[in-house]
Formats: C-alpha cells, structure tokens, sequence
C-alpha cells in the first residue's frame, strides 16, 4: 500500500485540535513556529500587505517604523495564539518537536519551511511529492511511527484564523495611529 499520497496530502491541511490539557507554552510556540518556517514572516506580511498602500507610503519614515513597530508585537500575539489553538496542548506540542529532531521530521519541516516561504513570496508551494518523494528507509520509518501517534492529527486541521474582533482593531488602531503621531 502506497502511503505516501495520503502522508503528502495530510501535510497540506491544519485545523484546530480542542485543549484536552494546558496549552503549548510560549517557548514552546516559538520553537513551532521557528521549526515550520514561520520566523520573520509576521514582519514580511505585514510589509506586504501594509507596505504599498498608499496611506502608508505618505506618510513619514519614522511614523511608518513607529506603526510597523506596533502592528508587529499584536501580530505575534494573534499569530502565537494560533499556533495554541492548533497544537492544542503541551504534550501534542511536545512531541512534534521531538518528531523535528528525527530524519523524518527534519524532511517534513523542510518541506513545510519551503512552502510557508513560498506562500510569503507569493510563489507556488513545492509539491509533497518533489519535496518528500526521495525519502529514505529511516526517514520513512520516523514519518510512519509519527503519523500513528495523536499529535499527527494536526495535520489534519486547518491553520486557524487570527483573531481580533472589528472593535479591537479599531481601538487598536486608534492608539497606534495617536503613539505615532498620525493624524486620522
């Protein structure tokens, strides 16, 4: 039985698991996020999404650093509790990091490394099978022995949304806009 397809395509797709414990402590989050590739890309989708819109070009370098400098800690924070809400708890966080430190997982955080990067470039992801298709005995036995495990459910989940309810983001905004000196 060939087990890769369904191996590949469970990589594609996260979803929120429900708290069965505490969840993922902050360290631990940090290291998720620097082991998927996820490390720097607040600030680069921020500058994407924010850096070309014609409000943010008029105005002054220092108030464009000083909303940058704003934008990324609550960014982190949304982004953060995300990652809790998919890995759901400490011992499922856990063990993906201990399944990254294996051949099979430094091969499965290669290819998801490669297509967050790709997402942020705008580029298409690199398919499972270019990515994942030359993997070796070892590497295969650790991705087996990990995809029997409960923690390998996460792939089974879809990223969660951030969020900030339309009231934060405006009180948010708001205080910004006045720390940095920009008029409305």
């Amino acid at each position: 039985m060939n087990l890769r397809p369904w191996l590949l395509a469970g990589v594609l797709a996260m979803v929120v698991l429900p708290a069965a414990a505490a969840v993922p402590t902050d360290d631990q989050v940090v290291r998720l996020q620097r082991m998927m590739g996820f490390e720097g890309a607040i600030e680069k989708v921020i500058n994407d999404q924010f850096g070309e819109q014609p409000v943010f070009v008029a105005m002054k370098a220092p108030q464009r650093e000083c909303l940058l400098g704003e934008m990324t800690p609550m960014m982190a924070g949304q982004m953060s509790d995300a990652f809790k809400d998919l890995f759901g708890d400490e011992q499922t966080a856990s063990e993906w990091l201990a399944f990254a430190d294996t051949a099979g997982g430094r091969k499965l955080m290669s290819f998801v490394q490669a297509g967050v990067q790709a997402s942020m470039d705008g580029k298409p992801a690199p398919t499972p099978e270019a990515a994942l298709g030359d993997m070796n005995a070892e590497e295969m036995g650790d991705m087996m022995t990990f995809m029997a495990t409960p923690a390998a459910k996460v792939l089974e989940r879809d990223f969660p949304a951030l969020k900030m309810a339309d009231a934060e983001l405006e009180t948010f905004m708001v205080g910004a806009m006045a720390r940095c000196g920009i008029a409305e």
